[in-house]
């Protein structure tokens, strides 16, 4: 480990990095250089002066905004407690230190005194009183309130002279006994977007406090730390998360936590938003696209879960980095773009929220034509990261199969969105493209496509299935006769594809719409979509409950067997993990915080609070498959009909180095049309939801809540509208975005 130049007085943890890129070279930090910089400040303030509309309707907003930020007195503690019975101090470190960040900024701009007096009395209140940040979720509140205190601290130190030295002094103080050793071990050992937001925080710490060790230890953390808060650990090429099998919410705040980092150090002229190949931007991508229900493919796990109340609203960071990649690299980025869209349509304000902080205007980029595309060439077309990086490596094999199939060198092409790929394909553009299996199906007669071939799932095979399980012990052996007992009956969301192959089997047992809607407990909770396997087991035995209460969950075989892969290709989380294979006999001594996702990387699921890592293996001479689904294929490779070709398919990645570099595209395999039957039931089911049932009769039932049996078949209080999900209306249309509705309101959440 490199060493500083000063002594902490807190010790500095060891063996973070794989490699530490950045060192001190006697760095001369810009401030501004926090929040943002002087030459976004002074453009905005060109464009205010030159009364540019878009900006001026934007201080309009924020100056309303600051009548009530004046008038609110700080509310600082002692001590923050996160994750207690009761939060204490969470929520109005949260609205103070935004408020002094915004305040200061707006001072900024229109050198109002007001502003920057109320911003130095937040920042003077809290750095008087504060002494820690407590709780299970200490290092997760820092991250999110510790940048904010530097961003308005940093802002009010370099833009005027009415903060006093002496208080100056004393949040320097602060900054460095009480804030900084919160987070300046960083916290490998945590899960999920913990360890990037602690990350975020040493960032700002390290610009305000002209300290280029820390800022060095950020960005080595963000590019090589042998934890998620490497960009390269947190996200796979494609853009797939270690947190997507939890929920998209989760997964959305680790993109804003990277792209937070990625825009302070841009502040002081280091470029990582292109690193590991646009990392950030495929996961913008394959976030935003699992926002709006396309079928997504995903490296290690059929499902991403992403539970209503967690869909949050577009945030600042990710228009930052949204318009660099879009305007400054010139990067197609179709489904940000359409999510952007449909925020914009449900909050008129989001321009007008956002502009203020933003030197250029900010504009959806446009659907480009394809690029000149050589005829000479078998051009096959595909969507940005949905393979991989946006690399020519990605498609490598691939490349290299069609040229020996073709006789002519291959040509990738980029396109915006699967209508223009199967549109390209419909009118002799492109030879093939890559799309989904609903894409196709829905397409295949319109556009007079032919199967070629499909993408096979990363454990070689040419489909995953889809299966029903219950306990032997509950003495069913059909999921018709499971659905006429006692027990319980338990799948996830009901507006989701995957959800309509689960039920397909109950319909082929001539059970109504209304019979199934009114006895399945549809929840985030349950099966192997679940965050962890152990829900799945707690729900089928019925944790605490009498032993003849059993239920049957809906999963798929990908998930249970994932423990059969190798290490590397572990699904949910293990797959980001890089060095669980080397310490996996010792699990326990390397993970001292425990959590699901590192006892799943090691082969294992477990009950966090029991610590009792169990495993499906564990489970299976005690489980029954009352359904297995035909093999649910991957993603078609199409091409126009009487075209076809017979393709030389390329293997799996398998080789380890090609595994450490994140190559994600795992090769094709031979098909035929049949194997898409499966997807044209679901999409029909699915359409039949949508066009023909109420939301009465599709109410979802409460067989279990929270491990307690209730009356089965009682209904939940909240309607799931099948509405949101499906391709038969445009997203715009057919999500309901006025002001009083519910999905508004969970969106808030």
């Amino acid at each position: 480990m490199s060493q500083p130049s000063k002594i902490y007085a807190y010790p500095l943890a060891e063996g973070l990095f794989i490699k530490e890129e950045y060192q001190e070279s006697n760095r001369h930090f810009t401030h501004p250089g926090v929040f943002t910089n002087k030459q976004t400040i002074k453009s905005v303030r060109d464009h205010i002066k030159s009364d540019n509309a878009p900006w001026v309707k934007s201080l309009a907003h924020w100056e309303n905004w600051a009548k009530g930020a004046l008038a609110q007195e700080p509310e600082p503690v002692q001590r923050i407690f996160r994750r207690t019975p009761n939060h204490i101090g969470v929520d109005e470190s949260i609205r103070d230190f935004t408020a002094a960040q915004n305040l200061a900024y707006l001072f900024c701009l229109t050198d109002r005194v007001e502003y920057a007096d109320k911003a130095i009395e937040i920042i003077n209140a809290w750095s008087s009183t504060l002494k820690a940040v407590r709780g299970a979720g200490f290092n997760l509140q820092s991250g999110l309130i510790i940048p904010q205190l530097m961003g308005a601290a940093d802002l009010i130190k370099h833009s005027c002279d009415r903060w006093s030295q002496e208080d100056q002094a004393r949040f320097q103080g602060f900054s460095e006994v009480i804030l900084l050793p919160h987070v300046i071990n960083l916290r490998i050992s945590i899960n999920g977007n913990h360890d990037c937001a602690t990350n975020m925080a040493l960032a700002a710490l390290g610009i305000y406090l002209d300290d280029e060790f820390l800022f060095n230890r950020s960005i080595n953390y963000y590019l090589h730390s042998k934890g998620y808060g490497s960009i390269a650990h947190y996200f796979l090429a494609n853009g797939e998360c270690q947190e997507d099998g939890r929920d998209m919410g989760h997964s959305r705040m680790g993109v804003r936590f990277f792209a937070r980092i990625a825009g302070m150090a841009r502040n002081q002229g280091e470029n990582i938003y292109d690193r590991f190949d646009y990392r950030l931007a495929a996961a913008m991508e394959h976030y935003a696209r699992v926002q709006m229900d396309y079928y997504t493919p995903a490296m290690y796990s059929s499902v991403h879960l992403s539970p209503l109340g967690l869909r949050g609203m577009i945030d600042l960071s990710e228009l930052q980095a949204y318009h660099y990649f879009t305007h400054e690299r010139n990067m197609p980025m179709p489904f940000m773009t359409r999510l952007i869209q449909i925020t914009q349509d449900c909050d008129p304000t989001l321009l007008d929220q956002n502009q203020l902080f933003l030197p250029d205007e900010l504009t959806l980029s446009e659907a480009p034509s394809f690029p000149n595309i050589n005829k000479s060439t078998f051009s096959f077309g595909v969507i940005p990261f949905d393979g991989g990086a946006l690399d020519k490596d990605t498609y490598s094999q691939l490349s290299d199969s069609l040229s020996q199939t073709t006789g002519k060198p291959t040509q990738i092409v980029y396109a915006q969105d699967y209508d223009t790929l199967l549109q390209g394909v419909h009118n002799g553009d492109l030879n093939a493209a890559l799309v989904p299996p609903d894409e196709y199906v829905d397409q295949q007669d319109t556009l007079d496509l032919g199967l070629v071939a499909s993408e096979r799932m990363p454990d070689g095979r040419e489909g995953f299935h889809h299966v029903w399980l219950v306990p032997k012990a509950a003495n069913v052996t059909t999921l018709k006769d499971a659905f006429e007992s006692d027990i319980i009956l338990a799948a996830v969301f009901p507006w989701a594809l995957p959800s309509c192959i689960d039920l397909l089997p109950l319909i082929n047992a001539g059970i109504s719409i209304t019979d199934i809607f009114a006895r399945i407990r549809f929840d985030q909770g349950n099966g192997s979509y679940a965050y962890k396997f152990s829900d799945m087991f707690k729900t089928l035995f019925s944790a605490d409950q009498p032993n003849n209460i059993f239920a049957a969950v809906a999963t798929t075989d990908l998930d249970v067997n994932a423990y059969r892969l190798p290490l590397s290709k572990l699904n949910r989380s293990a797959h980001a993990y890089p060095f669980v294979e080397k310490y996996h006999n010792d699990w326990q001594k390397v993970f001292p915080y425990y959590t699901p996702f590192f006892g799943e990387a090691l082969g294992f699921s477990v009950n966090l609070h029991e610590q009792k890592p169990k495993h499906f293996s564990d489970y299976e001479d005690q489980v029954t498959v009352l359904h297995q689904s035909p093999a649910i294929p991957g993603q078609a490779v199409v091409m126009k009909k009487g075209t076809e070709i017979e393709l030389t398919c390329p293997a799996n990645y398998l080789a380890r180095d090609e595994w450490d570099h994140r190559l994600c595209f795992p090769g094709l395999i031979p098909t035929d049309d049949s194997k898409y039957d499966i997807i044209r039931r679901a999409l029909a089911l699915k359409q039949d939801l949508f066009e023909n049932h109420t939301e009465t009769e599709i109410r979802v039932g409460s067989g279990v809540k929270k491990g307690k049996v209730t009356e089965k078949g009682m209904p939940e209080t909240v309607y799931h509208d099948l509405r949101f999900g499906g391709g038969h209306q445009t997203p715009s249309k057919r999500w309901d975005f006025t002001p009083d509705s519910w999905m508004r309101q969970m969106m808030r959440g």
